[in-house]
């Protein structure tokens, strides 16, 4: 449907304080693959960004505070088809 309509579609794997979590690494190869296959679908790896406890609430929920600086920091840079600006790990596809 979004190939259809002219839509784009990108994937944005969240941060988390586990680094091992459990099918992170089948998830991030399954979005890399459709990622690479179409160039309406896009993917951002942000796993190990943000790795600075005061933004989440636990291992892998984000506070106000966290909240706040992803939409800053992530969000808003994807929908306006530019890089994330967070700190460390992150890989990006081409937009």
């Amino acid at each position: 449907m979004a190939l259809k309509n002219g839509s784009r579609i990108t994937y944005v794997m969240l941060p988390l304080l586990i680094p091992d979590f459990p099918g992170l690494k089948a998830v991030d190869r399954k979005l890399s693959a459709a990622a690479a296959g179409g160039g309406h679908v896009g993917y951002v790896n942000l796993a190990t960004a943000m790795q600075d406890r005061r933004f989440f609430y636990d291992h892998m929920h984000f506070n106000k505070t966290g909240i706040a600086h992803f939409a800053e920091n992530a969000l808003g840079p994807i929908l306006r088809g530019e890089a994330p600006t967070l700190e460390t790990g992150v890989r990006s596809e081409p937009q």
